[in-house]
């Protein structure tokens, strides 16, 4: 209903568009004018309201006290009481209603919390925390930019105002330099237009500027725009650029729900590909997997190139196929296709902290019984 109502507000403004322009400018309407449209969205608009309306006194009457204890549901209060107030006493509101309507579609970022719990958003919402993520780091890139921007602004208004800005040239007869000193002075005339120009120049448009002072003023200020594009526009800017995307992803890394769902995809990703492993292996038709067909299968060098791509790289394979069905109860039967991808999933990989931990914890257990079995003989002998 949100994004709908966003819709209608563009199509409405879009119309009003339209009347403005045939109004002032005059001419015959565009063709898309739609001449009774101002019916049609104060019905439309009506119609919303009373959705919004009703939504907000049912989740009051539901929730209680407990509704104001949320942010968004004060927003939600606020824009409906806004709306009604509207409607009741326009003309007593110190603010176009039509712009306030606009607070209506500050309720689309409510679609973030659904981002969240829908996995087919994933992209979206890795997206909205790595931007969520960037705020810090924007500010202090923000920070840096300014007070070098600000060093440059202060070093050419001070230049300019001490080699070229002077009351002579403004008053004087000629238009043509008059011309010039005015284009001059609306890039660097003071500090605050100096400032825009010099962000300008690093992440816009640079030639209209180099122009100005190159053809106006002197040439020489072709060098000091080509060594600070190559400098600040280059350099810095990618610098910027890469730590700002480094830090944000790493940053959003670190999220719990990213990281739950990365390991979800791999695991789904997995099964996929052990099945279709299954599926091709199991020639039989009998629902396993017996040594023969595994042996069979991993004859070919191009699965086994596959599966070293996954990181399960298979030298003997009587060898894997023993570690394939060590936690199988019945060791004669093959293996299903559960089995298949709970052992490869165990196989994969590089070996890990915590297995090593295991082989070291199994060795001292293992060392630990045999020396009370040593003890034991010689205690009856």
């Amino acid at each position: 209903m949100i994004f709908a109502n966003a819709v209608v507000f563009a199509l409405e403004s879009q119309n009003t568009g339209m009347e403005f322009g045939y109004s002032v400018f005059g001419g015959d309407l565009p063709g898309l004018f739609w001449t009774g449209g101002d019916t049609f969205f104060n019905v439309l608009e009506m119609f919303f309201g009373v959705v919004f309306t009703l939504e907000v006194v049912l989740r009051l009457y539901v929730r209680r006290c407990h509704f104001f204890c949320g942010m968004w549901n004060w927003l939600d209060f606020l824009i409906v009481l806004v709306w009604f107030i509207s409607k009741i006493a326009e003309d007593a509101m110190p603010v176009n209603s039509q712009v306030l309507r606009l607070a209506r579609l500050i309720r689309l970022f409510r679609l973030l919390r659904l981002v969240r719990r829908i996995q087919q958003f994933d992209s979206l919402y890795l997206m909205s925390t790595a931007i969520r993520s960037s705020f810090g780091i924007l500010g202090w890139t923000a920070a840096l930019l300014f007070i070098i921007q600000m060093l440059f602004a202060l070093v050419l208004n001070q230049i300019l105002y001490g080699f070229y800005f002077s009351a002579e040239i403004a008053t004087s007869g000629n238009e043509e330099l008059k011309d010039r000193f005015e284009l001059v002075y609306t890039y660097f005339g003071t500090f605050s237009r100096a400032l825009l120009t010099m962000f300008e120049i690093t992440l816009a448009n640079w030639p209209p500027v180099c122009r100005a002072l190159t053809e106006n003023v002197t040439e020489w200020f072709m060098l000091f725009f080509l060594i600070h594009k190559v400098t600040m526009g280059f350099a810095v800017i990618g610098v910027i650029n890469g730590v700002l995307m480094q830090e944000t992803f790493k940053v959003a890394s670190y999220d719990d729900t990213i990281m739950m769902r990365t390991k979800q995809k791999a695991m789904q990703n997995h099964i996929k590909k052990m099945q279709l492993l299954f599926e091709e292996a199991d020639t039989s038709e009998d629902g396993k997997i017996d040594l023969d067909e595994f042996k069979e299968i991993l004859a070919d060098s191009e699965l086994k190139a596959w599966l070293g791509a996954m990181e399960l790289d298979i030298r003997n394979v009587g060898e894997a196929w023993d570690l394939l069905q060590d936690e199988c109860k019945d060791r004669s039967g093959g293996l299903t296709a559960e089995q298949l991808v709970t052992g490869v999933a165990r196989l994969q990989g590089t070996a890990k902290s915590l297995d090593l931990m295991k082989v070291i914890r199994e060795q001292r257990l293992g060392r630990n019984t045999e020396s009370v079995v040593r003890v034991g003989e010689l205690g009856e002998l």
